[in-house]
Order: C-alpha cells, then sequence, then structure tokens
C-alpha cells in the first residue's frame, strides 16, 4: 500500500500547481472525510480521476456552460406526442460496460420497444456504452455530477427545461451511485421515482441512504439479502420496498454449442483437451474475492489426485491497486503458475463461459450479480458463498453449491464434488426454475408494471 500512498501523493501535488484556486476551495473537511473513505475502497488510480474532475469542475467559469449544454440536449430531442406514449427517465451513475448500467440500459430499451416510452437518460459518468445509451434514447452527460453545488445548478436547468416540454411521471435511477440525482427529480414533481439498490449496505455508513428513502417512491432490490443488508443500514419505509432479480442480459449464451467452445478455448489456452476448468470472473479486486478465488486453487491442486488437469482461469482487469502484485507473488510461491491463470479483460466473455466446465463465485459482495446469469446459461454449476451474494439464495442443488462464507476448504470440497459429478446432465434438470432466473424481460416487465402512475 505504500507505493499506492506515493503514487496518490505525487499526483495530489501535481493538481495542486495545475489548479492552484480550485484546490484551496476543496480544502475542507467533507473532502477530507471522503478521501480517507476512498483510500480503503477505491484504487488510486480511480481516487486521482475524481479529484481531477472534481477540481476542473470548480475550475470552470460559470454554470452558464452547463446551462448552454442542457438547452443544446434539449432542443435536440423531438417531442412529438404522436410518436410515444410517455416520456420517461433513466439515470445511470456510469457509462461502463458493467452490471449496474447494463441493466438500467436493457430496461429503457425493453420499455421503449415494448410500451413504446421515449427514453431520456442522464448519465453521471462517462464509460464505453454511452454510444448504447444514445441508440437507444437521447442521452445527456452530467458536467458537474462531482461537484455538489454545480450539480444543484445544473440538475434543476434540466429538469426545468425538460418538464417545459413534456410531462414525466416516472424516473428510474440505476444505483445508490447516482442516488444524487433523486431530490432533483422529485422536487421536479415525478410522481413515481424508482430506485434500483444494486449494492450492499454493509459496506457504507450507517444511514448512509436516507436521501434515497426521503425522495424514492418506490426501491427495489434484487434479493432479499441485498434488502437485509440495506435495512441493517437504513430505517427505509418497508412499504416503499420491493424485490425482484433482473435476468439475463448476454442471451447470446443461450443455446450455444458447448463442445465447440470447450475445444476452442482450450485451444486458445495451450491446455489438454480433456483438461476441466474452473472460472472465476470480474475485476482484479478483494471485493470480487480474487484472493479467496487464488488460495482456493493452491488448495485445490496441492490435494488433487485426479487423472485431468484443472485449470483455474480468471477474466478481468487488473486492479491499480497493489493487491494485484500479491497475487502474483501468491500464485508463483505456490508453484501452480501454469494452471492458475489471471487472463485479464476480455471484450467478449460468452466463449469463456461456454467453455469452462465450473464457475466459482468467490466474491466477498455481490448484490445480485450478472456473471452469474450467464454461468448459469452456459449450464455451468455455480459454487457460491452464502451471506456474500443474493443469488445464493436461489442456487438449488442442480444449479451448483453453496458454501460458507469465505470457507475455503469447503470451496475445494464443492469443486471436487461437482467434478466428480460431470458429465452436466446431472445438473439443470428444473428447466423451469432456470428459465425463470434468466427472463429478463419478466423482470422489466414487473419495473414498469409497479411504478404505473
Amino acid at each position: 500500500m505504500a507505493n499506492s500512498t506515493v503514487q496518490i501523493l505525487r499526483s495530489f501535488f501535481r493538481l495542486a500547481f495545475a489548479y492552484p484556486k480550485s484546490f484551496l476551495k476543496q480544502l475542507n473537511a467533507e473532502n477530507w472525510r471522503i478521501l480517507k473513505k476512498a483510500l480503503t475502497k477505491e484504487s488510486p488510480g480511480q481516487i486521482i480521476k475524481n479529484a481531477r474532475r472534481l477540481l476542473q469542475n470548480t475550475n470552470a467559469d460559470t454554470v452558464e456552460h452547463a446551462k448552454m449544454s442542457v438547452l443544446k440536449f434539449v432542443n435536440s430531442i423531438n417531442f412529438d406526442k404522436q410518436a410515444f406514449n410517455e416520456v420517461v427517465i433513466f439515470a445511470s451513475h456510469e457509462a461502463s460496460r458493467s452490471g449496474a448500467p447494463l441493466i438500467i440500459l436493457a430496461i429503457a430499451k425493453y420499455f421503449k420497444e415494448q410500451h413504446n416510452i421515449l427514453p431520456i437518460q442522464l448519465i453521471c459518468d462517462g464509460g464505453e456504452l454511452l454510444d448504447e445509451f444514445a441508440e437507444v434514447g437521447p442521452t445527456y452527460l452530467m458536467k458537474y455530477y462531482f461537484n455538489a453545488a454545480m450539480l444543484k445548478e445544473e440538475m434543476q436547468f434540466l429538469m426545468e427545461a425538460l418538464c417545459q416540454k413534456a410531462e414525466i411521471k416516472r424516473a428510474y435511477i440505476n444505483s445508490e451511485g447516482a442516488g444524487k440525482l433523486i431530490p432533483y427529480l422529485k422536487r421536479a414533481k415525478i410522481p413515481n421515482v424508482v430506485s434500483l439498490i444494486h449494492e450492499m449496505g454493509h459496506y457504507y455508513d450507517k444511514n448512509a441512504w436516507t436521501h434515497i428513502n426521503k425522495h424514492a417512491d418506490t426501491i427495489v432490490f434484487p434479493a432479499e439479502l441485498v434488502k437485509r443488508k440495506a435495512l441493517a443500514n437504513t430505517a427505509f419505509d418497508e412499504r416503499k420496498l420491493h424485490v425482484i432479480g433482473q435476468g439475463l442480459l448476454k442471451t447470446a449464451l443461450l443455446n450455444q454449442p458447448k463442445t465447440k467452445y470447450a475445444a476452442t478455448l482450450r485451444k486458445e489456452l495451450n491446455i489438454e483437451e480433456d483438461a476441466h476448468i474452473i472460472l472465476g470472473c470480474g475485476i482484479q479486486i478483494l471485493r470480487k474475492g480474487i484472493d479467496t478465488f487464488i488460495f482456493t486453487a493452491i488448495s485445490f491442486l496441492n490435494s488433487y489426485k485426479g487423472n485431468k488437469k484443472v485449470y483455474f482461469i480468471w477474466v478481468g482487469e487488473e486492479s491499480e491497486n497493489d493487491i494485484i502484485d500479491w497475487n502474483k507473488v501468491d500464485i508463483s510461491a505456490s508453484g501452480w503458475a501454469k494452471q492458475i491463470r489471471l487472463i485479464g479483460n476480455r471484450k467478449n466473455t460468452i466463449p469463456y463461459f461456454l467453455g469452462s466446465d465450473v464457475f466459482f463465485m468467490s466474491s466477498r459482495g455481490d448484490p445480485f450479480p450478472c456473471v452469474v446469469h450467464e454461468a448459469l446459461a452456459a449450464k455451468l454449476p455455480v459454487i457460491a458463498f452464502e451471506g456474500a451474494t443474493g443469488f445464493a439464495e436461489l442456487i438449488s442443488h442442480d444449479l451448483g453449491i453453496t458454501i460458507p462464507y469465505a470457507d475455503v476448504p469447503k470451496a475445494v470440497e464443492a469443486i471436487q464434488q461437482i467434478l466428480n459429478l460431470l458429465p452436466q446432465s446431472y445438473f439443470f434438470k428444473d428447466t423451469k426454475k432456470l428459465n425463470d432466473l434468466l427472463d429478463n424481460d419478466r423482470y422489466c416487465e414487473t419495473l414498469y408494471q409497479i411504478s404505473g402512475t
């Protein structure tokens, strides 16, 4: 962690010289509290990125720049009432190719196609999905989401401009990360503001979500576990609360020839044709349990007596933190570097799911992860920790195995048990339950119905 601290300090000195007036304006107790919290939860690169954005926004000439952007955006929208049934706002905390942005994008697309709505999408931070959001409907990238005073001016002006053009009866916010928009949507007198909470409440300071409880009319969690964690954090009005789990987003995984992908993947990885692959997926950070995945792999391989080789493959980008150095040290020191591989990010993960044998969900906390839907769609038995993901409550005996939280020996046993049960004809016998879990249209339609006005 020392290297990370040095990196952050050097970057802050550079920012102070680049934006001296803005830097002095932002030296206050609240920002110090935010920085201390970020140091324990975020990578150095993300911390510096957020600090630079804050200083740039503070350094901006006037709020008139944001107002000009708002007017340009609103005037570009065709509000012809003959072309759609209603206008609905969708807000995303960012446009990265990750769970919550992909979920809200799918909801907006479904509403547009099935209910003829005009989706207006507000994006708090950028990312590679921006073009895909724009294909679905008018998309506005917030200029001042990370500057509270400027955000107030920008959002009030934006909502006034939109409400002058059309009656807006509902809005959907994709995560706690976009929660700062909720009060402004409610002040615009939108009758039903729906907050989708895709985060675990115990990762946040006590009473962190009081603003959501106060301003949202409907609050949706993907699983009972996530709801319980939220109630432990904040005293929500339980009359507002719903539990609805989303479905599969990557429908291309369905009905694919697994044997073809199995052969292709083994060829790509240069491993034996009959080798077993245990798959892990996600950014290589502690919350995703990358260290648990590695320790489980080492423990399994140390005791494995089978005839077929077993490989542990992790797909996902490296974090900007020195934890990745320890991951590599652990793998190298174990002597299993050929069979434990961190292969980095892959734009198309479908071949990895279809070509593997088991999916190990090693995360310390993932509310209702999309990767589990992808694993089940690829007919991969899932191993997950109880209390770490809302999905564990839904995994029955023929979908996989749930084990005590962070119990590496039990994870090793579960992997061996599943390998002993292969071929996979043992698994996925309850096709109705599987289809219900994967049905994202059901999720979107339920959201549409509960927010009706």
